[in-house]
């Protein structure tokens, strides 16, 4: 299984991590961090060809897409694809990085335009109290708290989808339903260049 209740915590659940570093990000967001995801994500840099210099060699691995695949819960079986970038953030890490579905999903917590609506991605200067989102998450942190929305984490009563959030809260079995079938019909793998595929 992907994420079992071990190892560390995120939003009161352990996560279980890869005990391996899929990815050096070099340079990224000029903090050279490492990025530690589960063993069934993949990690594609679709900027991976820019010609490499003195100005662009950073670029790339500033925004990457997970490729995610569930093995519990409602949304298993499909394949998701999340993107998660700093290129417009100037301020990471004091500022979370930006983050987009790119997978159709039934979410009380992602809208139909892809948006997401999570704790890691808020500041409390901006969001008020509550907000969850500190540099010392670093990407790792907040990519593990994204994909834990799959896990059973849905916040009704923080939505960005509404009438998914209402179906969650009045009629759970249509919700559920609407989920599965959405995930069987958008969730597809997606294939990843081999010049865009993060090195093991």
């Amino acid at each position: 299984m992907l994420l079992r209740r071990a190892g560390p915590k995120q939003n009161g659940k352990s996560l279980k991590t890869s005990t391996r570093s899929l990815i050096l990000l070099k340079d990224f967001g000029l903090t050279g961090e490492r990025l530690d995801l589960p063993p069934t994500c993949q990690i594609e840099f679709p900027e991976a060809d820019i010609s490499v210099n003195a100005e662009t060699s950073a670029e790339k691995y500033k925004r990457f897409i997970v490729h995610f695949a569930p093995d519990e819960g409602l949304y298993a079986g499909g394949v998701f694809r999340v993107e998660f970038s700093v290129k417009d953030v100037p301020e990471y890490p004091h500022m979370p990085p930006k983050a987009r579905m790119l997978t159709q999903i039934w979410h009380p917590n992602i809208d139909l335009k892809g948006n997401i609506c999570h704790n890691f991605l808020k500041v409390d200067q901006i969001f008020g109290s509550g907000a969850g989102y500190t540099p010392a998450l670093k990407m790792s942190g907040v990519v593990m708290g994204v994909l834990t929305l799959f896990y059973g984490e849905e916040n009704p009563d923080d939505p960005l989808n509404l009438e998914a959030a209402q179906q969650y809260k009045t009629n759970r079995e249509a919700f559920n339903k609407k989920a599965t079938d959405w995930t069987r019909n958008y969730a597809k793998r997606v294939e990843i260049p081999p010049h865009c595929l993060a090195a093991s």
